[in-house]
């Protein structure tokens, strides 16, 4: 499973990109996968997304934590979504446990609801989606996410307009640490 990665991730490069997320499959697959990666593309960064945010059956958050304890050495960016969006104990749980940085809730579609999540330190890093956002929101977002002294990274997620639209929002906030294609 390793090789397509592997591949992916050496076109991405190609066309200049720096960092790439790998999606997790099982928890017991991620920590060889991401040695191998870091073996194969030691000047590229590395994301991992646990994709437990929207997940019907999300493992339980010792599962996320044990997962992170063991990415910690790995020296990725952000480990992101290793909890069910709605979990925010689960995130200040997350949080509090790693030295990794923590994101999710890219699915939350307006500063109110990340507010919450920002109060309880619950994130290192803040995504939003801009096609659930939109600019107006997504402008707010990254405003509430500054207040807290939070980098954003945009999530797009679907057309080349979302990732255009990523971009052309990122490009005015200042906190913006990235976008994603």
């Amino acid at each position: 499973a390793i090789e397509p990665l592997i591949a992916d991730a050496e076109r991405a490069r190609q066309f200049g990109f720096t960092a790439y997320k790998m999606r997790v499959v099982t928890p017991e697959t991620v920590v060889p996968l991401v040695e191998t990666f870091r073996k194969r593309l030691p000047d590229m960064d590395l994301i991992v997304d646990a994709v437990q945010g929207s997940c019907a059956t999300p493992w339980a958050v010792a599962v996320s934590k044990q997962l992170a304890r063991r990415l910690e050495r790995q020296g990725i960016l952000w480990f992101e979504e290793p909890c069910r969006v709605e979990d925010i104990e689960g995130y200040v749980e997350m949080r509090r446990s790693t030295s990794l940085n923590i994101a999710g809730a890219e699915s939350l579609p307006t500063a109110l609801a990340f507010k919450p999540y920002l109060d309880r330190e619950a994130f290192g890093l803040v995504q939003f989606d801009i096609a659930t956002a939109g600019f107006t929101e997504g402008l707010k977002i990254a405003a509430l996410a500054a207040a807290h002294r939070k980098p954003v990274a945009i999530h797009s997620w679907g057309t080349v307009v979302s990732a255009l639209a990523g971009l052309h929002l990122g490009l005015t906030i200042p906190n913006c640490s990235m976008t994603e294609y």
